[in-house]
């Protein structure tokens, strides 16, 4: 074998080692970034040791972003937050964010589900009328409730697109249902007159329950969605930082 080939043998390998101990950096850069910002959340949202949370580092690679002193984008998976009466799964987004925790990042957004069971228990009874059955579905909070006119068995849901304000979800029927058939309000009182208004006219005044104990205070911009048996609530908000108190303290109820 020639000099020249012996030596394009070598800086072949030296390429390949150099490529590989990239790799492996850029591996272990990603772990390390990902252990620190799973960290930040913890004490943000006040997690035990056990509590599962995923963190994934979005972007290009990673040892670019730490040299530019912010990383692209991160994910985060935290099910199971329990706050006040609720508890929710939390898909939070962060993009532009600073990697001193002190710093504010960009924007952050953070998704939360609550089930269908915890927003049965939130709500209870809508006024003096005791909910037989709360439902999630078609993009509505299905109030369902029961009685008897005259011996004949009356169901009638009332459907609910929820708004939410400063972590209050309001509750107001936008539309009515009576066994199984969509009527208006007008009609509805033709039909039944007024022997059940007692029973219904609490259900159809709404109601509203608070969420803002779950919710960062730093995170303002709030909407409210009804997903596959889920209310899901997104909140964002820009300059906020991971380590700052805008994640870490909560709203108030009271």
């Amino acid at each position: 074998m020639s000099r020249r080939a012996k030596g394009l043998i070598i800086a072949l390998v030296v390429v390949i080692v150099i490529g590989v101990l990239a790799v492996v950096a850029e591996f272990v850069a990603r772990g390390v970034v990902a252990d620190r910002v799973e960290q930040q959340l913890r004490e943000a949202f006040a997690l035990d040791a056990e509590q599962p949370v995923d963190v994934s580092v979005a972007g290009p690679v990673v040892l670019l972003q730490l040299a530019a002193g912010e990383l692209t984008r991160i994910d985060a998976s935290i099910p199971g937050v329990e706050a006040g009466s609720i508890r929710a799964d939390v898909e939070l987004v962060g993009e532009g964010v600073a990697l001193d925790p002190a710093q504010p990042s960009d924007r952050v957004e953070a998704t939360l589900s609550v089930a269908e069971s915890d927003v049965t228990r939130a709500l209870g009874a809508v006024g003096d009328t005791v909910v037989r059955d709360i439902e999630l579905v078609d993009g509505e909070i299905r109030l369902v409730t029961g009685f008897d006119i005259f011996g004949i068995g009356v169901e009638l849901v009332a459907g609910i697109v929820p708004t939410i304000d400063a972590g209050v979800v309001t509750l107001a029927p936008t539309s009515l249902e009576l066994n199984g058939s969509r009527v208006e309000l007008d009609d509805l009182r033709g039909q039944l007159g007024g022997v059940a208004d007692p029973l219904i006219e609490p259900l159809l005044a709404g109601g509203q329950f608070c969420i803002a104990e779950a919710l960062p205070v730093g995170l303002t911009e709030q909407s409210v969605d009804v997903r596959d048996r889920e209310l899901v609530v997104v909140v964002g908000g820009t300059d906020v930082a991971l380590g700052g108190p805008e994640l870490a303290n909560r709203g108030s109820c009271s």
